[in-house]
């Protein structure tokens, strides 16, 4: 967890960027990409299946024609059952499976992706709060103290890094009587 913290601490560092919309579009056609790739093999995979039982359907039409069977009612019935198995048990599964996976892989997409905009929406109000205190603060810190400031902010790496830089700006602006907003830090 400790990680996760410095890591969005150091996305912070680096200012309003355009990482966040370009992970969703990953993660989006990382999802399409998984649902063709799922859809082109479940349908190889039942086309086989199918085409396996057909011909054993075959073989064993070509048996009752030609006379061999020594039982011809058994193996008619027989016949159709398998028939019927071929048309209706095989579709339902493979539906089944299909819309199994399609909704595992959304479920995971979808969760990756709303973490990711939390995460994101919350670095980029991390920074325009940063932004927001160092305009209401820069009339009353000294350019050497504000590029100080702005220095250490782009290079943050922990939460640690970012309170001592935001309580630095927002103690500089109550000495001077500016209305702090309120932030809460993660």
């Amino acid at each position: 967890m400790i990680s996760i913290k410095n890591s969005t601490y150091a996305q912070i560092a680096k200012d309003l960027h355009e990482e966040a919309s370009m992970s969703v579009l990953f993660y989006v056609i990382l999802a399409i990409a998984f649902l063709n790739i799922a859809l082109i093999v479940l349908s190889f995979y039942q086309s086989k299946q199918t085409k396996k039982s057909f011909e054993s359907l075959k073989t064993s039409l070509a048996k009752l024609k030609s006379g061999e069977s020594a039982d011809l009612q058994k193996d008619k019935e027989e016949l159709i059952a398998r028939g019927e198995r071929i048309i209706h048990k095989y579709p339902g599964r493979a539906l089944a499976f299909l819309l199994w996976a399609v909704s595992l892989s959304l479920v995971l997409t979808m969760s990756i992706t709303v973490s990711d905009f939390v995460r994101f929406s919350y670095v980029n109000s991390a920074i325009s709060y940063y932004h927001q205190l160092d305009a209401v603060s820069a009339p009353f810190i000294d350019q050497s103290e504000r590029m100080s400031l702005r220095s250490k902010f782009a290079q943050i790496k922990s939460k640690q890094d970012y309170v001592a830089i935001i309580e630095r700006l927002q103690a500089i602006a109550k000495q001077n009587g500016q209305s702090v907003p309120e932030f809460s830090i993660w």
